[in-house]
């Protein structure tokens, strides 16, 4: 049985505006951006440094500016490239940097007229360096409601823009400075102007040019993103105008790519010699990964599924057949273009995308895939699976809007020693989903800061004027989503019902409204409670912790410790954990040194690149960081007491320890261990 499109009288279409006004401020009212270095990788952080060294680099000649100072020391070295020339360049493309710098010149520009400190400076960069995804997804939605309308009419749209955000990864990867965002409204973009360039014939060309400078962006930024070229062409084909105005669009779409994908191979000269070798030329190699397990991986896996994550995008695939028949060039092009990303991630070793949320490299693909939804929407069954695969994703975003994915990435580290194996990917028990849920229950790594500025150093005129901002976007998108609905139904002539598909009723969208406004309520309301129970609740539970509260002259504390075993034998391993907390920022990365020695003679020891899971530069003042080590007693050494010295080095570049504040180079642990060799 065929669904039909069910028509009736509209109640007047949503502007835009509204859409994208509505969704940039709950972007805004969810971002984790903190005036500290929490970047949640180490990609978004290296694309911020280019952007920063990009904005304050004092050379004119082109070769300095795209080169990036090296700050971050040894343990970033895979991040970092030598050219020719012996300078360091990140792996990363130039696409996204470019796009940050106008928010990071206008965050520098703040804070030069409200605050003379240089530290005010870089944390409104930071600040501002998280708005670049928080605007592009909100662009990506509205955008998304423009296409869906003109395809489908407005009810439909609003469904698939509503469910874009709230229902699947692509809302939560608006709050995160990945890249996946500003991918997203590339490629929508792209194929945007391509259906309006079909319609215009006049304008072909120019639509040609601005999708094609759309489409080769998208390439400046993750090289990965030619596998959907073929796609975007496959669409001019098929949905462009024919004759000349076909060729004419044809011609400036090819233009509009290679701009920047010259600019892309200008940038990779200019670092290796050589246009064509990028920043991922060592790992090409790393190409062998079974196909089999990284679509499994990427689409059903407990911790990557795709249809796990964005339960809708499921429902609409199996609409795909129908969307095939009513619009055919739309179906194959994005067909093609999704297959085009699943066998080139499909293939590659780091598939799973790393610490992130769910199948990070597939979120670009988020609006194009939910395009076929309109189909299901035709016929009760079809709509009953949209509206059961939008709570369960809601259910599941939730978590992941809520939370900081690398607290739980960092909790499960710590636990099991290793990350990204098969058998925790696979592993239902091990899903982020699940992990997460149990955060938030639990009130821990919670990343919501729109009422904590201040606590991360952003000046209260600014951390107000957000506020504000939030609370006068949001209105605004309500207003805009409610009453043009009022408007038009006292326009709409009853003996003259509209064609096109109905959007929302007035009711349903004050009830979504009203839920919207609980919703932001409640969070708030967790956001205090959870912090007044951080206050009240001791950090350290094992039975062993014994505390030591001493700070060294960098600012960093060493609050407590668990001993390892009173007793060892050669070839055991020591277990023992350590707790930190940074009093203030700390600008550099350090090393912890763990000395074992018997009668003053160092025996062996054991040495952290950074104390605990997170680089020092990133640890947020105040929080207190667990450190486990686990420490291998070596062969053939000596019978007899062993005591341990502990303390802080500088080993990128050397600069020697770091003094205790009573100028002590290092600290004596209070409990020693006994080695007993076998006789």
């Amino acid at each position: 049985m065929t669904c039909k499109r069910k028509t009736r009288a509209g109640d007047g279409e949503p502007s835009p505006w509204a859409i994208g006004a509505l969704a940039l401020g709950l972007l805004m009212a969810v971002t984790g951006a903190t005036g500290e270095e929490i970047f949640y990788s180490v990609d978004a952080a290296a694309m911020f440094h280019t952007a920063r060294a990009l904005l304050e680099t004092e050379e004119p000649d082109v070769t300095s500016i795209v080169r990036v100072p090296v700050i971050w020391g040894s343990s970033r070295a895979r991040f970092l490239h030598a050219s020719p020339h012996g300078l360091l360049y990140m792996k990363y493309n130039l696409g996204q940097p470019l796009l940050a710098l106008p928010l990071l010149g206008l965050g520098k520009a703040a804070a030069s007229l409200i605050s003379p400190h240089a530290e005010a400076s870089y944390r409104l960069m930071v600040f501002m360096y998280f708005m670049l995804p928080v605007l592009a997804m909100a662009a990506t939605c509205a955008l998304l409601y423009v296409f869906a309308r003109e395809l489908w009419g407005s009810r439909a749209a609003l469904w698939i823009s509503g469910l874009l955000l709230l229902t699947t990864p692509a809302g939560p990867y608006g709050k995160y400075p990945f890249a996946e965002a500003s991918l997203a409204l590339c490629y929508l973009s792209a194929y945007l102007l391509i259906f309006r360039g079909g319609r215009d014939h006049g304008l072909a060309g120019w639509y040609g040019f601005l999708s094609g400078v759309f489409s080769g962006w998208s390439v400046f930024i993750q090289e990965g993103a030619i596998a959907g070229l073929p796609a975007i062409l496959l669409y001019i084909r098929l949905r462009g105008p024919e004759g000349t105005a076909g060729w004419r669009m044809l011609r400036g779409w090819g233009i509009g790519t290679a701009l920047p994908i010259l600019a892309a191979a200008g940038y990779n000269f200019l670092r290796f010699g050589n246009p064509f070798q990028t920043g991922y030329f060592h790992e090409m190699d790393r190409l062998a990964h079974p196909l089999g397990i990284g679509w499994f991986g990427l689409l059903l896996s407990p911790g990557k599924g795709l249809f796990l994550y964005a339960p809708s995008v499921l429902v609409s695939l199996l609409s795909w057949p129908a969307f095939w028949k009513v619009r055919r060039s739309e179906a194959a092009a994005i067909g093609l273009h999704a297959l085009g990303y699943l066998v080139l991630y499909g293939t590659w070793w780091a598939w799973h995308g790393g610490w992130a949320w769910g199948p990070r490299f597939l979120v670009p693909l988020l609006p194009l895939l939910l395009l076929g939804l309109e189909t299901a929407l035709r016929c009760p069954a079809g709509r009953w699976a949209v509206r059961i695969s939008g709570l369960l994703g809601l259910a599941v975003q939730i978590p992941g809007f809520a939370v900081d994915f690398q607290k739980y990435y960092a909790a499960l580290y710590i636990e099991r020693g290793t990350l990204f194996e098969e058998d925790l990917i696979f592993r239902p028990a091990f899903s982020p989903i699940v992990g997460q849920w149990k955060m938030l229950l639990r009130g821990e790594g919670l990343a919501l800061t729109l009422f904590s500025f201040e606590s991360t150093g952003i000046p209260i005129p600014i951390s107000m004027g957000y506020r504000a901002l939030v609370v006068g976007l949001l209105l605004g998108g309500l207003r805009g989503l409610c009453l043009p609905a009022k408007a038009s139904a006292a326009a709409t002539s009853p003996e003259k019902p509209s064609g096109s598909p109905s959007g929302f009723p007035l009711w349903m969208r004050k009830w979504i409204a009203g839920w919207l406004l609980l919703v932001l309520l409640g969070l708030n309301i967790r956001i205090w409670l959870t912090g007044i129970s951080q206050v009240l609740q001791p950090f350290c539970h094992e039975p062993s912790c014994q505390p030591l509260h001493v700070r060294f002259s960098n600012g960093l504390e060493l609050l407590a410790w668990s001993p390892p075993s009173p007793v060892a034998q050669p070839g055991g391993t020591l277990r023992m954990r350590l707790w930190w907390r940074a009093a203030e920022p700390i600008r550099e990365p350090l090393s912890v040194y763990v000395h074992f020695q018997r009668r003053d003679q160092l025996i062996f020891q054991g040495d952290h690149e950074h104390p605990a899971f997170l680089p020092l530069p990133e640890w947020i003042p105040g929080w207190i960081y667990p450190d486990p080590y686990e420490i291998q007693v070596p062969m053939g050494i000596p019978s007899g007491e062993y005591r341990i010295r502990l303390g802080l080095y500088r080993r990128h570049p050397p600069g020697g320890r770091i003094p205790t504040q009573s100028g002590e180079d290092g600290i004596w642990l209070p409990q020693p261990v006994w080695v007993l060799s076998e006789p």
